[in-house]
This record gives structure tokens, C-alpha cells and sequence, in this order.
């Protein structure tokens, strides 16, 4: 590996977390990954930022590519990374969406690192935002108490005021919430098995 290229690629995936340019971030942490397969004697220094390159990828909503990082990662370095070990708990439940409250769970499972914290704070706002979209695109009407366990806020007035703020109606007498209609581009980016997983979860809910 260039001498040179080390701190030139290790300051682009800093400069990325910082600036919240997470498409950078995944090219960054890619190149780099690919940098390091080129150095034959391998040390905890010349690894590939696994952690941050999988959570780059959740931000990003490419669970396919995470999936397959987390294949190419030795069996050794999983083992011996325990906060690797819980980034891939997240995406374990991202991939299954069988209940929102562990999805929300997972992002709290594990005293993560300084580096990485700033992550699973982008990763928690884009999952709430991209659920967010998907009720509006799925319901008409959602209950709060529904809305509040897909969304994981703390309380029913969370979510009020956040679905207020995107122009939602709450109404009270029934305690629901009408979504405002859903723009084109919400709509073109809600795959229908997103939207199946999200029905089949708020039957769940209702059913309990």
C-alpha cells in the first residue's frame, strides 16, 4: 500500500462522517477496504473500517452490500470486534423488520465507540425518516399509538408534533393521525415489500 494514500483515505472517511456525505462515506470506506486487501502484513491499523463501512451502508438503505461485507469479513476479526459484532446485530434486525421496537433496541444495544455514535445517530433519524414515508405512502389514517411504535419516540406528543410538522392532522376525539398525501418521489422510493413488511406489522400491533 502507498505510504501516502493511509492518512489521505482515513481523512476522507473523517471528513465524510462530519460532513453527513454518507454516499462519500461508502465510497471512502470501499476504497480503503480495497487499499487494504493490497497490504500483505495486515495489522489492526491497516483494517478496514467494518464498523463504519456497515453502518454507512444501513444510512444508506443498502442492506445487500452490508450483507456481503459482512460475508468478506475473516471469522477472526468478527470475534474479536464485539462492537462489530453489534453493528451487524442492527442489520440483522433491519433485514428481518419483524418488530420495530427491536429494530429501535438495537440502535442502543451497545456503548458504541466515539466514532461511531455520530453513525447511529444518522442511522436512527434515516430509519425513522424513511418509516415516516412509508406510513404516509401506505395509510390513510394511522392510530398515534401505532404511529408511535413504528416510529419508536418516546411519547404519543412526540409523535403529534412530529407529524405536524410534516402537515399530518391529528385527530384527537379518535387520537389518529391523516397523513398529508404522499409526493411522487415518496411513492417511487417505497418498495411493496417495504410496505407489506410495514402492513403486516401495524396488523401485529392492532392485533395485540
Amino acid at each position: 500500500m502507498e505510504g501516502g494514500k493511509q492518512p489521505e483515505l482515513e481523512q476522507q472517511i473523517h471528513t465524510a462522517i462530519a460532513k453527513g456525505s454518507y454516499h462519500e462515506l461508502v465510497i471512502a470506506c470501499e476504497d480503503w477496504e480495497h487499499k487494504c486487501a493490497e497490504f500483505s502484513g495486515a495489522t489492526k491499523a491497516t483494517q478496514p473500517y467494518y464498523s463504519v463501512q456497515l453502518l454507512a451502508y444501513y444510512i444508506t438503505n443498502d442492506l445487500n452490500a452490508a450483507r456481503f461485507l459482512w460475508r468478506r469479513i475473516h471469522k477472526k476479526v468478527r470475534d474479536a470486534d464485539p462492537e462489530l459484532v453489534a453493528v451487524w446485530g442492527i442489520g440483522q434486525q433491519l433485514y428481518k423488520k419483524a418488530n420495530y421496537g427491536d429494530i429501535y433496541a438495537s440502535f442502543h444495544a451497545y456503548n458504541w465507540s466515539a466514532p461511531v455514535v455520530p453513525l447511529i445517530q444518522a442511522l436512527s433519524e434515516s430509519f425513522r425518516q424513511r418509516t415516516f414515508n412509508l406510513i404516509a405512502s401506505a395509510y390513510s389514517s394511522i392510530s398515534v399509538t401505532d404511529a408511535r411504535a413504528l416510529l419508536g419516540l418516546g411519547s404519543e406528543a412526540d409523535v403529534v408534533a412530529l407529524s405536524g410538522r410534516a402537515g399530518w392532522t391529528h385527530e384527537a376525539a379518535t387520537n389518529t393521525l391523516v397523513p398529508a398525501a404522499a409526493s411522487n418521489s415518496k411513492v417511487q422510493k417505497t418498495g411493496l415489500d417495504q410496505l407489506q413488511q410495514l402492513t403486516e406489522y401495524v396488523v401485529w400491533l392492532e392485533q395485540k
